[in-house]
C-alpha cells in the first residue's frame, strides 16, 4: 500500500491576492514502483467512464482556467475532487474553508476586502447535485483500480503575513517551499500511518533545485539527496521525527519539472486555482464597489500597478495599509 501526496499552488507571482498552496492524498493499493501506473490508469478510466455532458478534467489548472473561459470548468473539476474527498460538495465559501482547511484571513488586521470572504457563495444545489453524482461515478471506478482519495488541504497566505515573512529574511521561494512542505507533512501524519511507503510529488518551485534543508525542517528528520538536476530534486526522508523512531516507512519526496502531469499533482493545482480565483473574486467585487469605473484585476505585476494607481482614492478613503493588500515581491 502506498500514499501519495501531489502538491501545488497559485498565485506565486502577483502582488495582489494570496499565495495558495494545496495538497492532495491518495491511497493505492500498489507498491510504491508501480503506484504512478496504477493511479494514471484509474483516473483515465474514471473520467472517462462519466456520462456524456459531465466535464471533470484533472489535467495543470492553466490548461483547464485558460484565462478565465474554463471557470465552470474548473470549479466542476475541482469540487468534484473536494467531494470525493470530504463526502459533500460546499456551497459557500465558508463551507469549503471547512473542508480543506485555512482559507481565510486570520488576522484582525486583515484588509477589509477579505472579510466579506465567508458571505461568497459558490453553486447552487442542483449544480452541487449534478457534481456529487459525477463524483460518485469516479469514486467507484477508482475504487476498482485499488485508489481512492483520502484528503485535500489548502492554505493561503494573504500579503499582510506574506509580507510580515519578508521581513522576517524569508524570500518568496522560501515562502513557497515552507507552506507547501507544512501542508504535505500534516497530510503524511493524519493520513499515513497504515502505509508501507510514500511518495510525494511537488512541482518544482521557481529555480530552486536543492531543498534538502527545508524539507528537514518540515518533516522534521534528514533528507538523503537521490538527485538534483535541472529537471528533479528527488530525496529520501530518514525515519524519525513525524515518522517516529521504530519506523521503517520507505518515504521519498521529488520536486519535478512538468509535476502537473500526475493526477495528485493536477488536482492539488486545481484545488489552489480555484481558491485563488475565488478570492480575487471577492477582492474585486469589494473594491470596485468602493470605487466607480474601477477595472478589475487578476493581481499580476504590470496590471497590479494599475489597479494600485487607479484605486489609490478609494484606498486612502479607506486608510487601508498597503501592506495589507499589496505583496512585496
Amino acid at each position: 500500500m502506498t500514499l501519495v501526496i501531489g502538491t501545488d499552488e497559485a498565485g506565486y507571482g502577483p502582488n495582489l491576492g494570496p499565495l495558495v498552496v494545496a495538497a492532495t492524498a491518495w491511497q493505492v493499493e500498489a507498491d510504491a514502483d508501480q503506484a504512478e501506473a496504477r493511479l494514471a490508469a484509474a483516473v483515465g478510466d474514471a473520467l472517462g467512464s462519466l456520462r456524456s455532458g459531465s466535464a471533470v478534467v484533472w489535467r495543470d489548472s492553466k490548461e483547464v482556467y485558460r484565462g478565465g473561459g474554463g471557470r465552470s470548468l474548473l470549479l466542476r473539476s475541482a469540487l468534484a475532487a473536494v467531494r470525493l474527498a470530504t463526502g459533500a460538495v460546499p456551497l459557500d465559501w465558508e463551507a469549503l474553508a471547512s473542508a480543506i482547511g485555512q482559507i481565510g484571513p486570520v488576522t484582525a488586521d486583515t484588509s477589509p476586502e477579505w472579510q466579506t470572504l465567508a458571505l461568497r457563495p459558490l453553486l447552487d444545489a442542483d449544480l452541487a447535485d449534478s457534481i456529487s453524482s459525477d463524483a460518485e461515478q469516479i469514486a467507484s471506478r477508482l475504487a476498482a483500480h485499488g485508489v481512492r482519495l483520502q484528503s485535500i488541504r489548502c492554505g493561503c497566505v494573504y500579503p499582510g503575513r506574506f509580507n510580515q515573512l519578508l521581513d522576517r529574511g524569508l524570500n518568496k521561494s522560501d515562502i513557497l517551499s515552507r507552506e507547501t512542505l507544512a501542508l504535505a507533512a500534516a497530510l503524511a501524519e493524519s493520513v499515513g500511518e497504515r502505509q508501507e511507503s510514500t511518495r510525494i510529488w511537488c512541482d518544482r518551485h521557481g529555480g530552486r533545485k536543492r531543498y534538502a534543508s527545508v524539507i528537514a525542517a518540515a518533516f522534521d528528520c534528514q533528507a538523503e539527496p537521490i538527485e538534483e538536476t535541472a529537471e528533479c530534486s528527488s530525496y529520501r526522508l530518514a525515519s524519525g521525527g513525524l515518522f517516529g523512531g521504530a519506523s521503517a516507512r520507505d518515504t521519498q519526496l521529488a520536486f519535478a519539472v512538468r509535476s502537473e502531469r500526475k493526477p495528485p499533482v493536477a488536482v492539488a493545482s486545481l484545488t489552489a486555482k480555484l481558491v485563488r480565483e475565488l478570492a480575487m473574486e471577492c477582492f474585486n467585487a469589494f473594491w470596485c464597489g468602493q470605487l466607480s469605473g474601477l477595472v478589475p484585476t487578476a493581481g499580476y505585476p504590470v496590471d497590479a500597478a494599475r489597479w494600485r494607481e487607479h484605486a489609490a482614492p478609494a484606498v486612502a478613503q479607506l486608510g487601508v495599509d498597503a501592506r495589507q493588500f499589496w505583496r512585496q515581491v
